[in-house]
């Protein structure tokens, strides 16, 4: 099983929307995957799928009140979720012994993708150490930029594989840091553009990943491609989604 981080030094650059995104994406391509929320300290990833409340999370698996297999939430975009709280008392909670439930998880699927916390604490590093892959994901400015470049640090230090940088609600500004730049900056490829797509905002009302609730807008097409090229596949648009993406 391929366990793959989403990462970020700075928050609000779209972590979760790219793992909820990129779990169907990977499902569309028929392939067996599980979604992780291992930012435990501010969890939203199940808010994507419609799970606002949960009776069971990764936390009671965390404090051996339930079973792994108990807390997977089947979505029926065909993606499987284990979600953490939206509100809980982390006391004696060790985000660490995520590796014992990926442990049990390689024996169901083929790809996992965890969901990380912003920053370097306790819970984005624990990702970070899980993780055989890492995607790193900013958006086009500086700062965020500079937050990338001291992920990647990080990562390298860890001694995990940086599969390269998604670059995020890109608009092709003349204030944006070009995609030259942030490979420059960072030593690593940018493997994704995602452009500004109010859609996905939409779609978080509805509670479905844009890639499902619009799934022939400019942002899910490259959502679409970024799972393909994740598996070493190709994303070809039909004439007829082409049609689409225009008359939405």
């Amino acid at each position: 099983m391929r366990v793959i981080g989403i990462v970020s030094s700075k928050g609000g650059v779209g972590k979760t929307t790219l793992t909820a995104n990129l779990g169907v994406g990977l499902r569309n391509f028929d392939r067996n995957v599980v979604l992780v929320d291992g930012n435990l300290t501010n969890a939203n990833l199940g808010l994507h799928f419609g799970i606002v409340h949960s009776p069971l999370t990764l936390v009671d698996v965390l404090k051996k009140r339930k079973n792994i297999l108990d807390v997977i939430h089947k979505h029926d975009s065909g993606v499987d979720i284990i979600p953490s709280p939206l509100d809980l008392d982390l006391t004696k909670v060790d985000p660490k012994k995520i590796k014992k439930v990926i442990k049990i998880l390689k024996k169901f699927y083929e790809i996992l993708v965890i969901d990380s916390a912003p920053g370097v604490g306790t819970d984005s590093m624990s990702v970070l150490g899980l993780s055989d892959e890492i995607l790193v994901i900013t958006t086009p400015d500086p700062p965020s930029v500079f937050g990338c470049l001291k992920t990647i640090n990080i990562a390298r230090k860890l001694g995990k594989e940086v599969n390269g940088i998604i670059l995020n609600r890109v608009e092709n500004k003349n204030y944006e840091v070009r995609i030259k730049d942030v490979e420059s900056i960072c030593g690593v490829n940018v493997v994704s553009v995602i452009p500004e797509d109010k859609n996905i905002q939409r779609s978080l009302i509805f509670q479905k990943p844009v890639i499902s609730y619009k799934p022939f807008s400019k942002s899910s097409r490259e959502f679409k491609r970024l799972s393909a090229l994740l598996i070493g596949e190709e994303y070809r648009p039909s004439i007829f989604d082409r049609i689409k993406s225009i008359f939405g």
